[in-house]
């Protein structure tokens, strides 16, 4: 009975801490929305490859506003890799996220 007791506690603990991996932060969002927006954008959305998440950079520059700058490697018009670098400027307003701002920089 005492047996049962703690394995049905650690499988909640194991549970809850894997759940607590999954909870998403504004800047994980604002990261997640701005691939959806480059991807859209692309000639050859199906051949975006982005960088991992870490790589992105992300500044939290006043209030609900965040600048996202990261890059993308995507094929170009004649079916050539290119790299992308790209910052967009993105709102939170309610678990809602828009784009202010989009700019190539190369």
């Amino acid at each position: 009975m005492m047996r049962n007791k703690i394995v049905i506690l650690l499988v909640i603990i194991i549970f809850s801490l894997g759940l607590m991996g999954c909870v998403k932060t504004d800047e994980d969002w604002a990261i997640h929305n701005t691939k959806e927006f480059i991807t859209s954008n692309l000639k050859a959305p199906t051949t975006a490859e982005f960088p991992s998440d870490e790589e992105f950079k992300v500044e939290h520059i006043k209030d609900n506003y965040y600048n996202i700058t990261g890059y993308v490697d995507s094929e170009n018009g004649f079916g050539a890799m290119v790299r992308m670098h790209y910052k967009v400027k993105m709102m939170v307003v309610e678990d809602m996220y828009y784009i202010q701002d989009a700019e190539i920089l190369d």
